[in-house]
């Protein structure tokens, strides 16, 4: 073992970063039924693993194992999956970049099968972290019974009586396993990501975070401010942030924003005149008189009411964003044939555990919001919920309510690179600019044309992660320099949206 390494790994010089990796699972003096929390438990490479490398790569995958409960003696232990994908030199050892995943309830673990997307891999070692409570962690909070609830049929009111039982159903599993749903947490998650780097032998890590793990990353800069070298956040939810109280505006927002760039330039503006107008008619009278369509199957008419029809629109994905327009002069002139196709093409993503979101959302947001205190939706689109969970799958999910300072703005000097999409509903780019208020060293830059997460849109032309990857190499030039966004805020074009008689 290296002078540099201390027995466990607890301490590695930057110089021979995970050189000792595999020693943190031999602790002499700790025995085998009292092992050490937090340790690095690494995979060999031809055991199984939830995601599969590319051999072109190096990498180390394994499993950190923590605490449930910090401070709490006896406390079960939680085991995250992390991939370490090192660095092509062999000469350099610059602060690593560790990859934090939006939901809450996504893994994010797949940002590890395709290393060749982030351009910084030739210099840092990569840095993947499967969240607690995530699909891929033990334990995993997936709740099965609540996603069966959300796909099946009804109203709203028989949808929300089945959710509040399958959280009871879940959360019973879980505390009967011996698991505590309160302890899943964002402040929870970046003591995670300390007890990492302590067993990696990290000093500071440079965090990219993407929508919910943006608010990961500022707990991790406000609890651990000396253990972060840099910051990028994609699509920013800072704690600050009433998502609950806002979300139905914030995405007539971004339909209204489309809408005004339809207008702005033609062809958009020659075959859909009038469009916003028409569209929020058709929307209110939906939610008056609910409109019925047979969908392609021949099964049984979907009926749909405003908020459900204006849902359709999917302003979030480069390819919603091209096809708005289309969508919204459909449901305007009541094309109940294009309205049925899109209606039930919908699926739910199996990489999501709603036990985690619960968690999170029902401690540290849903407490903090007027959504809370108030069950009436806002009057938006005809009447569109902004509540993600409501608050009586959060009395059955029963967590208690985070201290205040999780829903208070994060104050950080740590460079800091802010990205927003121009027509992201879900993290609009105000958010941003809040974030940015109390971040000294920060620069928000709102990229032309895109929705939500413009650094993981690979099918553009990659200016957001271009941007990134000049960051990430010189955090003080990017910003200081006015010129570094050009591209991807003035001099990219706009979407080529979908007219009749255009291509799909």
């Amino acid at each position: 073992m290296p002078p540099s390494c201390a027995v466990g790994g607890a301490t590695c010089l930057r110089r021979s970063r995970f050189v000792c990796l595999l020693t943190v699972l031999v602790v002499p003096g700790l025995s085998a039924q009292e092992p050490a929390v937090p340790r690095f438990e690494a995979v060999p490479g031809d055991a199984g693993f939830p995601v599969e490398i590319p051999s072109a790569f190096r990498a180390t995958r394994g499993y950190v194992v923590v605490a449930e409960h910090r401070g709490r003696e006896a406390s079960p232990e939680v085991r995250l999956p992390v991939v370490i994908i090192h660095a092509d030199s062999r000469d350099r050892r610059l602060d690593p970049v560790l990859y934090l995943s939006g939901g809450p309830g996504t893994s994010g673990l797949s940002a590890a099968a395709f290393p060749g997307a982030y351009p910084w891999t030739g210099d840092r070692d990569f840095v993947v972290l499967g969240q607690r409570g995530t699909r891929y962690a033990d334990p995993a909070l997936n709740c099965p019974e609540y996603v069966e609830a959300n796909a099946a049929s009804g109203s709203d009111a028989e949808r929300l009586e089945r959710q509040v039982e399958a959280a009871k159903v879940c959360r019973h599993q879980l505390t009967e396993r011996g698991i505590d749903p309160s302890a899943y947490h964002s402040a929870a998650i970046a003591a995670d990501v300390a007890d990492l780097g302590s067993v990696l032998g990290v000093e500071q890590w440079v965090l990219y975070g993407v929508s919910y793990g943006t608010r990961v990353a500022l707990a991790f800069a406000r609890d651990f401010p000396h253990s972060v070298s840099a910051m990028v956040l994609d699509s920013p939810l800072p704690p600050q942030a009433r998502y609950d109280d806002e979300s139905a505006r914030n995405f007539q927002a971004a339909l209204e924003a489309i809408i005004r760039d339809c207008e702005a330039r033609e062809p958009c503006r020659s075959a859909y005149p009038d469009l916003g107008a028409r569209f929020f008619r058709a929307i209110e009278a939906a939610s008056r008189d609910p409109i019925a369509v047979q969908t392609p199957d021949g099964g049984s008419p979907i009926v749909l009411e405003g908020p459900q029809l204006a849902a359709l629109v999917d302003p979030g994905s480069p390819s919603g964003i091209v096809m708005a327009p289309y969508l919204m002069n459909a449901i305007a002139e009541a094309d109940s044939a294009l309205i049925a196709g899109v209606a039930g093409g919908s699926s739910g993503s199996s990489d999501f555990a709603w036990g985690m979101r619960l968690s999170v959302w029902c401690s540290e947001a849903l407490p903090f919001s007027d959504r809370a205190a108030s069950p009436g939706p806002a009057p938006v689109l005809g009447g569109m919920e902004s509540a993600v969970v409501d608050p009586a799958v959060c009395e059955a999910w029963d967590v208690p309510p985070r201290p205040d300072r999780e829903a208070a703005p994060v104050v950080s000097a740590v460079p800091t690179l802010i990205l927003a999409g121009e027509f992201d509903p879900a993290t609009p780019p105000k958010w941003g600019r809040a974030a940015a208020e109390t971040l000294a060293r920060s620069r928000v830059v709102t990229v032309r044309g895109e929705g939500h997460l413009p650094t993981q849109q690979w099918g553009g032309d990659g200016c957001a992660m271009a941007l990134v990857a000049a960051f990430i190499a010189d955090p003080d030039s990017v910003l200081r320099s006015p010129s570094a966004s050009e591209h991807c805020v003035f001099r990219r074009p706009g979407p080529e949206y979908r007219v009749p008689g255009g291509d799909l």
